[in-house]
């Protein structure tokens, strides 16, 4: 089967969307805003909608499409007006369905299909004998999407914190590498920890795994921690990738124990930055779950992109919410209090995603095992660090 890099899709039939990425001055909000809700929108709605279409020979109506999908008619509305904007459907003359006029929907012809473009593990297609068909589907979309973005994979992440009152944290990472090309991603993590601990860093695969990676270990520059490099050797992984088929993910766990660093931002609130590097991994999502002992005090946590500050959550009651791509939601539980975090990052230009929090913590011999950066040198809250080298030794 060829690889995507052979898929040369006839210039005057491609999508709308791709004729736009020809001439990136001319893609719009609209266009960038409809791709991002259709790979990432709730339940998959847009892209269980383009599966309806691409097996229905004739197309559906509206209201067909809702009782087949069993969601409301106005979401149905909203995906499908999403899916025409980037080119994949076309909504033709309104005609009637038994008695009611309605509006009528088909596969976009110019377009060489679907089927899902990210395919979750427990939502993927049954095949039954049509390997071929569904891996030529994958390919086609990966093509225009890698053309239309410039991404020749995409990663998803999970993370899960667990912040104790000593500021001992324990860190697990799920990612997700979605294949669009026979472009090997490279594989790497960067951690911090305390010169005093030695660091135990696994790196699993999805048969839980220990896969073989080599470290680099660097002296950070305000002598109380090292820099540890964990990285996949690129042919290793190589050789699994190409395995796979486009379409298809890989799947990797990350465990790591650390020391929480923070800097005094008054005689009583510490700072404590976390960092992501959302633009060289090219992030799709990012769900983080942070489980802060309440010893601590969480106080707030800010969200801000590269030097711009986006949100601004309060931590002592309970809440949810939402602003543009960003969903959060703080709860309490009995010794903990939970702040989850999830957001979209396709096509965004971000670079460097940072949650900083502040806290206050109850009992002063909760710090002893803090490492506390008085000098706030590398804080990149106190703007002292360059953004775009964070994630680059």
């Amino acid at each position: 089967m060829a690889g995507i890099r052979d898929y040369k899709p006839d210039k005057n039939k491609i999508s709308r969307f791709l004729t736009l990425a020809l001439d990136s001055d001319k893609i719009n909000k609209n266009v960038i805003g409809a791709w991002r809700r259709v790979i990432g929108g709730k339940k998959g709605l847009a892209l269980n909608l383009y599966k309806e279409l691409l097996h229905s020979k004739r197309g559906e109506f509206t209201e067909e499409l809702s009782e087949k999908l069993n969601e409301p008619i106005h979401n149905i509305r909203r995906a499908l007006n999403d899916l025409k904007i980037i080119g994949l459907i076309e909504k033709l003359p309104r005609k009637k369905q038994h008695r009611v006029i309605s509006d009528f929907w088909r596969i976009e012809k110019r377009v060489d299909g679907l089927l899902r473009l990210i395919p979750l593990d427990e939502d993927k297609p049954s095949l039954e004998g049509k390997e071929e068909f569904w891996f030529k589907k994958y390919e086609a979309l990966s093509s225009l999407f890698t053309k239309y973005t410039g991404y020749t994979w995409i990663l998803k992440k999970h993370i899960d914190w667990k912040i104790q009152k000593d500021g001992l944290m324990d860190y697990n990472e799920k990612r997700n590498y979605l294949k669009l090309s026979n472009i090997t991603p490279p594989i790497n993590y960067i951690t911090l920890f305390s010169k005093s601990d030695n660091y135990n860093l696994q790196i699993l695969d999805q048969n839980r795994k220990s896969l073989e990676i080599s470290t680099e270990i660097y002296e950070h520059q305000n002598k109380k921690l090292n820099i540890v490099n964990a990285l996949i050797p690129h042919d290793n992984f190589k050789n699994i990738f190409q395995k796979l088929h486009v379409g298809e993910s890989y799947f990797i766990e990350i465990t790591d124990q650390k020391r929480l660093y923070a800097c005094p931002k008054t005689k009583k609130t510490y700072m404590a930055c976390f960092l992501y590097q959302i633009n060289l991994e090219n992030i799709d999502t990012l769900e983080i779950n942070y489980q802060i002992h309440k010893n601590i005090h969480p106080i707030s946590c800010g969200i801000w992109y590269d030097n711009h500050k986006e949100l601004e959550v309060n931590l002592r009651s309970e809440k949810s919410g939402q602003q543009e791509n960003i969903n959060f939601k703080v709860s309490n539980e009995k010794n903990y209090v939970n702040f989850n975090w999830k957001g979209s990052y396709l096509l965004n230009k971000a670079h460097v995603l940072k949650l900083l929090f502040e806290f206050e913590p109850e009992f002063e011999s909760d710090l002893k095992s803090w490492i506390k950066m008085y000098s706030a040198v590398d804080c990149p809250f106190c703007h002292k660090i360059p953004f775009e080298t964070i994630g680059r030794i």
